[in-house]
């Protein structure tokens, strides 16, 4: 995970492919994102908080990087893996979220805000 995120850094990205830098970065990060929220998805990776800060981090990068070239920054996002990856993050975050809460309610513990004779 932490060598996805050096070659995620903004300077790095352009090595890529210094030819077509932005094609080949919607590709490749629209690759690396959908695998990892299919991942989670799927319940295949048990650090979900160590995920969730990495990706965190991927998403820094990517933004970081698309502002750097923002004049062409949309060339080659509409390659149907971009979509793809953009719907499997926003369901993986839906599906974190809803664990969540449901691990925190259950865990709590209710008193009765009148005790009954």
């Amino acid at each position: 995970m932490e060598a996805l995120l050096i070659l995620h850094h903004p300077d790095k990205i352009r090595m890529w492919n210094p030819e077509a830098p932005i094609n080949t970065f919607w590709d490749v990060n629209s690759q690396v994102l959908f695998a990892i929220s299919q991942k989670l998805i799927q319940h295949q990776i048990e650090n979900y908080t160590d995920i969730l800060k990495w990706l965190r981090q991927i998403l820094i990068c990517k933004n970081q990087f698309l502002t750097n070239h923002k004049d062409y920054a949309n060339v080659g996002c509409h390659l149907p893996i971009c979509k793809q990856a953009h719907i499997k993050l926003e369901v993986g975050q839906v599906i974190n979220q809803i664990e969540l809460v449901v691990y925190i309610l259950s865990h709590l513990k209710f008193r009765p805000l009148v005790d009954f004779p």
